[in-house]
């Protein structure tokens, strides 16, 4: 499924839209996290072949073997059995993650714009592998900041940052221009060479002396004072459902209206 989307999509990349699952040998990589609870680390689960069943491995050697004839909410209770037993706990990765919450759980799946490029891959996996038609999907995007964050300008420092080079290295810059032209025609480890080096040095050491290099300084300490303090407040990967629910309600009636007037 993945090697046709590539072709049909000119996609080179073996990692996209996702990474093929590594097989090697009797091993098989598995969509499907192994947690460590205790350590709170995971790995990619993977089940191995042994004999005739495919068994998933569990830490400290253990495992739990696979049998498809089994009767699916006993063998759902056995596995949990096991991985209790063995202090580790299997979650989803992103696809089965996304494939789990369209199938059982979400009546309309609303995903981000690169992950609308993405599930057009999932219905293939859902049609393909499970035998069912995919249920459908929307795409929409929309930022929710803080709540705090409403009626506050951020403190963008990249032009301080500017100026503060500009004071630093522009001493007088028809100046400055005269000494690098006289370092590049002087004899390479001459003295000569290295005195204007060092005249060099000193122009940028007054530079930082001047008042206008102190008064920036102080604006810069002052601009990231701020700059750090803001940075939660306007993180654009916040979770929405930390937003009041009276929010979220406008959001969904501003795109209820845009749908209905499609």
């Amino acid at each position: 499924m993945l090697t046709k989307y590539r072709q049909e999509n000119g996609i080179r990349s073996g990692g996209r839209p996702w990474p093929d699952l590594k097989v090697d040998g009797d091993r098989c990589e598995t969509p499907f996290w192994l947690d460590d609870v205790s350590a709170g680390e995971r790995e990619r689960a993977q089940v191995v072949r042994k004999r005739d069943r495919w068994v998933l491995e569990l830490k400290g050697g253990g495992g739990f073997a696979l049998d498809e004839g089994a009767e699916g909410w006993r063998a759902a209770e056995q596995l949990g059995r096991a991985l209790t037993q063995s202090g580790a706990r299997l979650s989803p990765r992103a696809l089965m993650l996304t494939a789990f919450v369209r199938l059982l759980v979400a009546d309309q799946f609303v995903h981000g714009i690169g992950g609308g490029q993405y599930d057009r891959v999932t219905d293939r996996v859902i049609s393909g592998w499970f035998g069912v038609r995919a249920p459908a999907f929307s795409v929409a995007t929309a930022t929710l900041l803080f709540p705090t964050a409403v009626g506050q300008r951020r403190v963008d420092v990249r032009p301080l940052t500017e100026e503060g080079r500009r004071l630093r290295h522009g001493w007088a810059d028809t100046e400055k221009m005269r000494v690098e032209r006289q370092i590049a025609a002087a004899p390479r480890r001459s003295g000569q060479r290295q005195e204007l080096f060092r005249l060099m040095h000193r122009r940028l050491a007054e530079a930082m002396e001047r008042r206008e290099y102190k008064e920036w300084e102080r604006r810069m300490e002052a601009a990231w004072r701020v700059s750090e303090e803001q940075e939660g407040i306007f993180d654009r990967e916040l979770f929405y459902l930390i937003q009041p629910a009276e929010r979220l309600r406008k959001l969904i009636g501003l795109y209820n209206g845009w749908i209905g007037q499609a």
